[in-house]
């Protein structure tokens, strides 16, 4: 993947030892032993091509990862034809989910299929490789995404906004039964 995304360009080593390098270098803040990463720092693609302009990603109605950007072909060396390169990393899950074949620049947007992940994080990041494979664009982060089915979120939402809202059913008899209360950000199970 990083022998493709960090094309040399005039630099030494692996692909790898490069991406390496850079994430050493931009992603790694923090003080020992309180390091951390910073994902909006990290690159998963780095060379010479015009990056991804207006990158955005979100959540679709089918629980993927549409990815949106402005076609900036035309742009320096910019081609229609680049390929889009697109990555969810789950923290939680220690899982990177990506795809170097799922459209191309002049789309404007792709679909990464993330295998119904639910519940989770996702870091997102989008960028570009030639037609021919040796070079790249540097990427662009593009969001962390929180992974709810949109229904479910769409309600939760609503239901937070509310400080008190009670969830009842109606029995067979017409009766009006509480199952559970929502207070102050408390849940009471009846």
């Amino acid at each position: 993947f990083f022998n493709k995304t960090f094309p040399a360009n005039g630099d030494t080593g692996t692909g790898y030892n490069r991406a390496t390098s850079t994430i050493m270098n931009l992603a790694i803040n923090g003080k020992y032993p309180d390091t951390f990463i910073s994902y909006p720092l990290v690159l998963i693609s780095k060379g010479l091509l015009p990056a991804a302009e207006k990158a955005s990603a979100a959540i679709d109605e089918t629980g993927n990862i549409l990815f949106k950007w402005t076609d900036n072909t035309g742009t320096g060396t910019a081609r229609a034809g680049n390929k889009v390169i697109l990555v969810a990393f789950f923290p939680g899950l220690h899982l990177i989910i990506y795809s170097l074949n799922s459209g191309t620049r002049s789309n404007g947007e792709a679909i990464l299929p993330i295998q119904n992940i639910q519940g989770l994080a996702a870091e997102t990041w989008i960028g570009f490789l030639s037609n021919d494979e040796k070079d790249a664009a540097t990427s662009v982060y593009t969001s962390q995404l929180e992974l709810w089915r949109t229904e479910i979120t769409i309600l939760f939402k609503w239901l937070m906004l509310s400080y008190f809202f009670r969830f009842v059913y109606h029995s067979s008899k017409g009766e009006l039964h509480t199952v559970m209360d929502f207070k102050g950000g408390n849940f009471y199970f009846a």
